[in-house]
Order: structure tokens, then C-alpha cells, then sequence
């Protein structure tokens, strides 16, 4: 009788207005819920299976499998609503919308939504592999990116051509090799339509459970992982398997020369001064970064990355304008349909007739998008 109590369907009828307090959940309620949550993460789920955690956040992300457990523990049932929309090139975008049904009652407990399209990055391109320059991610780069500052955390691990990477299951700076585009999406049409239909699911099971302040998304929605397609295995060059470090004379990686290189340039360091610059941070004679051991390396760049450029003093330098934009996407090899097809994708509007027509604000995101994905 209690159990059937419980699921109980009210029919409110046309009353005009609805007491929602008698609908409400008492406190105690509300404190089971969120318990009953946190102890299915410590007695079921399992860390980087079901969640995980990324560097500079303060609450787990919910992958894909953990949202499949909330299901079963809170006995919800997905519906899934796809919207499919053709792009130029063959390119292609999928909506998805997810209602959530309790199944013992049938009643519509939440909705989430997600998209995803072959113009992502990570289904764009091929190639890009990344290299372990053998220096950790600085803190500073996972506050900015928190900030927002993606720009300024992108300059701080060395600018274009580098992004983080695990290696070793630690973060460092890689530098990423060139990207070649797909001349087929048609091969990642199901790929895409999946990681839509499940970001809408996770998105559907963090409203309806009211985990949002246990959980975040999928942290492979997240821009650090966005970016690039996630690799298979990263390992720096002179490491076997076991992850055992190179002689200490092995001679310094390409990926840790451009690093430099991008550094010093990042800091504004003429190059006349640049050999004299990295003696003193090293407290050598002055040499050719060519010259440089990898373990001398790793040393410079662990300075390097520490030191602040200059601070401009006009404020003009951070305006984005639809110049700075339209150049990007020119460099990137966009033609001007092309273009507005993607700022369209990136800010999730209908495609207007010019850039000019977007606010500041709106040419930031798309610049800072194309920042992490076009590199």
C-alpha cells in the first residue's frame, strides 16, 4: 500500500491555480535524494569509468556510463527527439532532444539537450598528433581557462601548435602535429549523431536528478578535450613503455624547440637577445636552443612558462573585431559560406548575412572557439 502510495498520479484537472507546495518535496526527501547519489558513487561507480575529474575544477564530470547508472538507480527511461541538419561540404549536424520518463509512473521527470557535427575539430581533421615537450601544465593555465581567458591560458602553454596532453597520467604541454581535413564526413555521421544523443542523455540525468552541483558534463565536452580528438596513447620520444626518462645528453625534441621558440616569442623577446635571455635563465653560457640536451630543455621551459610578458598598456590589444575574425577563418581556409555556417554552429544562431552584424561579445567566443579548434 506505502509502495503504491509513493506512485501515486494526481490528476489536478482545470483548477486555474495549482498549489504547487503540495507537490513539493519535504526536506528529508531532497537530503535522500542527494545521499542516495553520493553513495552510489562511492559503492558503484568508479573513478575515470563512470566520472572523472579534470585539472582546475572542483566537481567531478559525468561520463556517459555513470549516467547510464543514475538511470537504473532513479528507474528513468529516455525518449529521444533528433533533429538532422545537412551542412555544405557534406558536413553535417545532429540535435537531440532527451525526455526522461519514470517508469513505474509514466510521468516526464526532466529533459536534456545536446548537439554535435562533423565541423567539430576532433571529426573535422585528421592528423594532429601530440608530442610531450617534457614541461608540465602550469596551475595558471586551468585558471584562466575557468575565467574564460582562453586566449590568454592558450599564450601561457605557448600559443599556436601546442595544447595539453596526458602522458603517463600526468598533464604536460604537447606540441600538436599538422591537421589534415576528412574528405569524407560522411564516415563520422554515426559517430556524431551518438556523442549527441549522449550529451543530451547526461544533460537530461544532471536536470532531472538535480546533480548539477555533484556532477558537471561530460568532460569530454570540456574545451581542453574538445580541441582535439583524444589520443590514443601520447608518450614523449626516448620513452619506452614503462615510461623510463632518456639519457640526460639526448639532444632536445622538435616539439621542445618550437615550444621554446613560441615562448620567447610570447614574452616579446627579440631574437637578437634571445640566446643571451635563456644563458641567464639557465645560468649558462649563451648557446643555440639547437644546442640544448632535452634535459636542459625541460629546465628552460619550466622557466620560460613562468615568466609574464609585458602588460600592454591599451586596452584596444583585447577588442576582437570582425577583421580579426574573418582573418582566422581565412588562415584557416574558410570561404565566406563556409565561415558563416560555422559562427552559426559555434554560437548556436541561424547564420546572418555578415559578420559585421554580431556583437562584441558574440566575435570573442567565436574567436576563441576557432583559437582552440582551428589552432
Amino acid at each position: 500500500m506505502e509502495e503504491q502510495e509513493k506512485y501515486q498520479v494526481v490528476e489536478v484537472g482545470n483548477h486555474g491555480v495549482v498549489n504547487f507546495e503540495e507537490y513539493a518535496m519535504t526536506t528529508d526527501s531532497v537530503v535522500r535524494q542527494v545521499n542516495k547519489i553520493q553513495e552510489i558513487m562511492r559503492g558503484v561507480m568508479k573513478h575515470e569509468e563512470h566520472y572523472g575529474t579534470i585539472p582546475g575544477t572542483n566537481k567531478p564530470s559525468l561520463y556517459k556510463p555513470g549516467a547510464e547508472k543514475l538511470s537504473l538507480v532513479f528507474r528513468l527511461r529516455p525518449e529521444y527527439q533528433i533533429k538532422r541538419t545537412d551542412m555544405a561540404n557534406g558536413h553535417r549536424e545532429y540535435e537531440v532532444t532527451c525526455e526522461l520518463f519514470h517508469i513505474p509512473t509514466g510521468q516526464s521527470v526532466g529533459q536534456g539537450v545536446g548537439s554535435a557535427t562533423t565541423m567539430e575539430g576532433k571529426y573535422r581533421y585528421r592528423g594532429g598528433e601530440k608530442e610531450g615537450t617534457g614541461n608540465p601544465i602550469p596551475k595558471e593555465y586551468w585558471n584562466l581557462k575557468n575565467a574564460g581567458k582562453v586566449s590568454e591560458a592558450k599564450a601561457l602553454i605557448g600559443g599556436d601548435g601546442f595544447a595539453p596532453g596526458k602522458i603517463n597520467g600526468k598533464w604536460e604541454i604537447c606540441s600538436i602535429g599538422e591537421k589534415q581535413e576528412h574528405d569524407n564526413p560522411a564516415d563520422y555521421y554515426n559517430t556524431v549523431l551518438k556523442m549527441a544523443k549522449k550529451r543530451a542523455h547526461v544533460d537530461a540525468i544532471l536536470t532531472a536528478t538535480a546533480a548539477s552541483d555533484i556532477f558537471t558534463q561530460d568532460i569530454e565536452d570540456m574545451p581542453e578535450v574538445f580541441q582535439q580528438p583524444p589520443p590514443p596513447t601520447v608518450t614523449r620520444k626516448g620513452e619506452n613503455g614503462n615510461g623510463q626518462k632518456p639519457p640526460a645528453d639526448e639532444p632536445i625534441t622538435p616539439g621542445q624547440l618550437k615550444a621554446i621558440q613560441a615562448a620567447l616569442t610570447r614574452l616579446k623577446v627579440p631574437n637578437a637577445q634571445r640566446r643571451a635571455y635563456c644563458a641567464e635563465l639557465l645560468q649558462t653560457k649563451p648557446k643555440s636552443s639547437k644546442e640544448l640536451t632535452k634535459a636542459e630543455a625541460t629546465a628552460l621551459l619550466e622557466v620560460l612558462m613562468k615568466q609574464k610578458p609585458e602588460a600592454s598598456d591599451d586596452p584596444a590589444e583585447d577588442v576582437i573585431t570582425p577583421e580579426d575574425v574573418r582573418t582566422m577563418f581565412e588562415h584557416a581556409g574558410y570561404d565566406d559560406d563556409k565561415m558563416r555556417m560555422q559562427i552559426s554552429t559555434i554560437l548556436h544562431v541561424t547564420p546572418r548575412k555578415s559578420i559585421e552584424e554580431y556583437n562584441e561579445q558574440e566575435l570573442k567566443t567565436v574567436y576563441n572557439w576557432m583559437i582552440e579548434n582551428e589552432g
